[in-house]
């Protein structure tokens, strides 16, 4: 057996889900969906995380500490029961951040981009 096919068998075995087909591809949406906020995101201005920062809207936002990302989270107040915002969202951020021993709130900074968030209807073709 040549070497091609003995490294395609080993791949077969250990990645059952590994094919051969051309047109297979294994799709990670969490990935995709952190990519496409993080890019919007970076364009908006990187503002100090404090009380009361952020509109009273909707959206998404960003947490970085010292410079380096560490959550994104969303507002959806059309969508959910406790109709949180930004703001409200952000304020108990600080509020977890205060009580941190490890980090101070000096070093965190934020990002946010605010719009309504609505699910996508399912369509099919």
């Amino acid at each position: 057996m040549d070497k091609k096919r003995a490294l395609a068998n080993i791949i077969r075995t250990v990645l059952p889900e590994a094919t051969d087909d051309p047109h297979h591809f294994d799709f990670d949406l969490d990935r995709g969906i952190r990519y496409q906020v993080v890019e919007k995101l970076e364009a908006s201005p990187r503002l100090a995380l404090d009380k009361g920062v952020g509109p009273a809207l909707s959206g998404i936002y960003a947490l970085y500490h010292k410079r380096s990302l560490v959550y994104i989270g969303k507002a959806t107040k059309e969508m959910t029961k406790s109709a949180r915002t930004l703001r409200s969202r952000l304020n108990e951020d600080v509020g977890k951040i205060e009580s941190r021993q490890d980090f101070t709130l000096a070093e965190m900074m934020m990002l946010f981009e605010h719009r309504p968030l609505r699910r996508n209807a399912h369509h099919t073709d």
